[in-house]
């Protein structure tokens, strides 16, 4: 499933998708519909709902209960379960050992996952900033088979969900004064504001038989972000999720026709004769993140010697995004001309480089892997790149 933009103002039931401006306290509402690369993405959610008592979800099941329960992806639930209430408690069982229960749960904490471990991409199950309550609810529906754990189910019903990604990968860009954005409570040493999508799901499902749903998901929100510390930004406003590492979307699968692809297939996969290297990191169907199909991509001062611009706006196709890696590939509308040199006109400026000068400029800057080639049919200097950062 492919999504579209974020409309902004729009609202969504009790949740309002709104602009920001850099102060992440300030919150303002565009009229207009803004460029994706000019919006810092939240979430406000103005559901009104009153509570005079809620016991904690610990009453139900124990900390230590829940911990013995084996789950295909990385919960902190030591970190926010204190947190955790419920009301509205209604249950039945069969004489077959099943068990369904529903109830309303409570948090006044951010809850969220890793997947699919701890190294994993963080998805946060309720992004949205509480107008007059810290308190979120989300109704939670269950079906437990005592005899067949595997045919556990869970549904939990949501408005918006968030995906947020490690600050060392993605982190969030002032485009005004051209640098991270930063926030000095943070405990991180370089106090980057981690990047995130927010987007509109109505529900999540999970089976202990492994697989994670999120269906009809819609409407993301990016803040233009800069890629690791190489001053290259990224925006975009269509994605597919990638939450299983059992199977793929379609969209996904149609990049690796094969299991066991490295990342140089990924880079050559538009080639006929794709390189390997055994010693290089696995991209294949255990791939769990975001897949861009699209974006906008913003090359740093510097990449081009000779051009005026501080930044040269490209395209990006074909982003993979994971918890500790991001792939993709940029192509950059340029005609060859003599010397092995490619031209670049942007209005009345014409902009030569060669491809030696980009991949070192490129390096310098962090890229650790990449290559290059001139598609001659298309007119377009591509670049194939990789970036990955430690646990």
């Amino acid at each position: 499933m492919e999504l579209g933009s974020c409309p902004s103002g729009r609202h969504h039931g009790g949740f309002i998708c709104q602009c920001a401006g850099p102060s992440m306290n300030e919150i303002l509402i565009k009229i207009n519909n803004p460029e994706p690369e000019e919006q810092t993405c939240q979430c406000i959610d103005s559901t009104k709902f009153k509570v005079t008592y809620a016991p904690q979800l610990s009453e139900l099941a124990t900390l230590e209960e829940v911990r013995k329960m084996s789950f295909n992806f990385h919960e902190p639930i030591g970190d926010f379960y204190n947190n955790l209430f419920y009301i509205n408690y209604q249950f039945s069982t069969n004489r077959d050992n099943g068990l369904w229960c529903t109830f309303d749960l409570l948090a006044s904490k951010e809850i969220y996952l890793n997947i699919p471990d701890k190294n994993g991409i963080k998805l946060i199950l309720n992004p949205c900033i509480k107008v007059g309550s810290n308190v979120s609810k989300m109704n939670m529906n269950m079906t437990i088979d005592r005899k067949d754990k595997t045919q556990t189910n869970a549904t939990l019903t949501t408005k918006n969900l968030a995906i947020e990604f490690n600050p060392a990968l993605l982190h969030q860009w002032d485009k005004k004064l051209n640098k991270a954005i930063i926030d000095s409570t943070l405990k991180t040493a370089d106090k980057y504001v981690a990047s995130k999508i927010i987007f509109d799901a109505p529900s999540i499902t999970y089976s202990l038989g492994g697989r994670i749903g999120i269906d009809k998901y819609s409407n993301p929100c990016f803040t233009t972000s800069e890629i690791g510390k190489t001053g290259i930004l990224l925006d975009f406003n269509k994605i597919v999720l990638d939450l299983n590492n059992t199977q793929s979307p379609d969209e996904v699968n149609k990049l690796f026709p094969a299991n066991q692809i490295k990342y140089e297939d990924y880079f050559d996969y538009e080639r006929p004769h794709p390189t390997k290297k055994e010693s290089e990191p696995k991209i294949n169907d255990d791939f769990v993140g975001v897949y861009v199909p699209d974006a906008t991509i913003h090359l740093p001062e510097g990449v081009f010697k000779n051009a005026s611009q501080k930044r040269i706006k490209v395209a990006g196709k074909n982003i993979l995004i994971a918890g500790q890696y991001l792939i993709g590939t940029i192509k950059i509308n340029a005609k060859a001309i003599e010397g092995q040199k490619y031209q670049i006109e942007e209005g009345t400026e014409k902009i030569i480089f060669d491809a030696a000068t980009i991949e070192k400029e490129l390096k310098l800057r962090g890229i650790e892997k990449l290559q290059t080639k001139y598609d001659a049919k298309n007119t377009q200097f591509i670049i194939y790149f990789y970036l990955t950062i430690n646990s």
